[in-house]
């Protein structure tokens, strides 16, 4: 039989792993996250500046509400992995 102390050190642990690939999955989604381009409605005669690249998927995307994006998942990437670090911090100050 496990021990309350060793069963939470085995629970923050698995919280901890879990939290850690959640974190990885986020970075992963940030680093293929594309925002296309938005056609501009010709209204007046004259079309809006736009500024887009073409993706290493050939895709025509816009560079500033793709870095917007990608900064929203990496921001919640790196509050997983503070969170993962925390529960590691935890499990490694409790005695054995």
């Amino acid at each position: 039989m496990y021990t309350k102390l060793q069963l939470f050190k085995m629970l923050t642990s698995g919280a901890s792993i879990f939290i850690g690939l959640f974190a990885a999955f986020l970075w992963w989604k940030a680093s293929i996250v594309e925002i296309p381009v938005e056609e501009q409605s010709n209204t007046d005669g004259v079309l809006p500046a736009q500024i887009s690249v073409v993706s290493i998927n050939g895709k025509e995307i816009d560079p500033f509400k793709t870095a917007s994006e990608q900064s929203k998942w990496n921001k919640w990437a790196a509050q997983a992995s503070a969170g993962a670090a925390f529960l590691q911090a935890i499990v490694w100050m409790l005695p054995d």
